[in-house]
């Protein structure tokens, strides 16, 4: 449930000398894009809020300040809503998400957790409600193994059955840091093709603060589609952060390719 203002006087690339506990994170993102193809060329601009509630403070004494979370076995209720339009040489598609996360981690020792969601997505009046139910446990201190089933219902359209597995693992090496993820997804529609699903991240943090990382995705089924990022996350301070992410994707159905890229820039301020 692989995928965030405030400007500061003190600026700081080392946020290490009093770690600061928090329980709510808020964020603003804001993504631009293109995509070219032989029936036309198309862009895109979208913006997203989010929030968390985490049940209890979150403590940042171990690990990097992004991955507090993960460390800390946090539980926390996560909010979204997106708003974007697509610009299909001049012919325009309003897109938009609204979402509700919760993982609860009920016995943090043993590192068992469950997690449960809602999706609203709608793409030119077109809606499709998704309902999620997953569970975990972290198998070693720093490794989490999660599985999850998504039923998704849209109003045209076949409904589809997601199944997934997902494996988070993180590793110091020196003074360094470093976080792999993996997931694979099975899609079952009710009808038509079935879909197999990969991604995989890596990121590298040379400070407690500041980290960098690529991901990939691909999806196979009647369409092809597969696309890698390259990120950087830097915390200003322990409670602000800035993240940018560039984005190149590709689509190919039969003989024909849609290419395209996107940059997107988030804020997130802790408290």
């Amino acid at each position: 449930m692989i995928k965030k203002i405030a400007i500061t006087a003190a600026l700081s690339l080392w946020a290490g000398q009093s770690m600061a506990d928090f329980q709510w994170e808020l964020g603003a993102s804001y993504l631009t894009g293109d995509f070219d193809s032989e029936a036309g060329d198309a862009d895109i601009d979208e913006l997203v809020v989010n929030g968390s509630w985490y049940f209890e403070p979150v403590s940042t004494s171990e690990g990097p300040l992004g991955e507090a979370k993960f460390f800390d076995r946090a539980s926390s209720i996560d909010v979204v809503a997106t708003d974007g339009e697509i610009d299909y040489d001049g012919d325009d598609v309003d897109i938009s998400t609204y979402g509700i996360d919760t993982r609860w981690v009920f016995n943090r020792e043993a590192g068992w957790l469950v997690d449960l969601g809602y999706e609203f997505d709608e793409e030119d009046g077109e809606e499709t409600d998704s309902f999620t139910l997953g569970g975990g446990k972290y198998i070693f201190e720093e490794t989490l193994v999660t599985l999850s089933y998504t039923y998704s219902d849209p109003d045209n359209g076949d409904d589809i059955d997601a199944y997934e597995v997902e494996l988070e693992h993180s590793f110091e090496l020196g003074h360094s840091h470093f976080k792999i993820e993996a997931a694979y997804e099975y899609e079952d529609p009710s009808e038509g093709s079935d879909a197999d699903i990969f991604l995989g991240r890596i990121i590298y943090y040379p400070r407690k603060n500041l980290g960098f990382g690529a991901d990939y995705e691909r999806i196979d089924e009647e369409e092809n589609f597969q696309n890698w990022s390259v990120f950087g996350r830097w915390f200003v301070t322990e409670s602000f952060a800035v993240i940018a992410i560039y984005r190149d994707f590709e689509v190919t159905h039969g003989s024909e390719d849609v290419d395209g890229d996107a940059v997107f820039v988030n804020a997130l301020v802790r408290f």
